[in-house]
């Protein structure tokens, strides 16, 4: 099981209230891929749809990809 955290609505200032381990949400969504060690591996914000085309194939693979990474450490 991968626990899936949310901050709440898109409120900037409330979801940072959630993750006080970080400075600030900046954008919406923000998603913040953790390590089996606990450890923050990477932090993505905002979102490029599917109207972004290759844009957003790249970033499904490559979000594929790095999850699949993590998952096998």
């Amino acid at each position: 099981t991968h626990p899936l955290l949310v901050g709440g609505k898109a409120d900037k200032k409330l979801a940072s209230s959630h993750f006080n381990m970080l400075n600030e949400i900046s954008a919406f969504p923000t998603a913040i891929y953790i390590g089996k060690d606990g450890e923050v591996k990477r932090i993505h914000t905002g979102f490029s749809g599917p109207g972004t085309g290759e844009i957003y194939e790249q970033f499904q693979e490559e979000t594929r990809l790095f999850i699949e990474h993590l998952l096998a450490q």
